[in-house]
């Protein structure tokens, strides 16, 4: 038996479908700006992610979902993989160069 979006929202998840909707624009406009800022840091402080790396790392990737490469890449999409593997070399950079503080 079908159901409706509305009803699945609210009988699984307990929400409303604005409230979802409101919920999904926050989470996509935070991840805007996380990317929007990635793309800052990476010009800036000159962080490349090579095709070596792209390589090394799709595949890692890939074992880990248990695929093979093309198809992994095929599936999320060449693009997509690689702007996630870059978010993490600038993640990777933050962290390295961060001074931990007390409050």
């Amino acid at each position: 038996e079908g159901m409706t979006v509305e009803a699945f929202l609210e009988t699984k998840l307990n929400v409303t479908l604005s409230s979802y909707q409101e919920y999904i624009r926050s989470v996509c406009e935070r991840r805007v700006k996380e990317e929007f800022a990635f793309y800052a840091i990476a010009e800036k402080e000159g962080i490349l992610l090579t095709d070596e790396e792209f390589q090394t790392k799709a595949e890692k990737l890939s074992d880990y979902y248990g695929s093979d490469l093309d198809t992994f890449l095929k599936t999320w999409g060449d693009e997509y993989i690689r702007i996630t593997l870059q978010g993490q070399k600038v993640m990777e950079y933050v962290l390295e160069k961060a001074i931990p503080t007390t409050k």
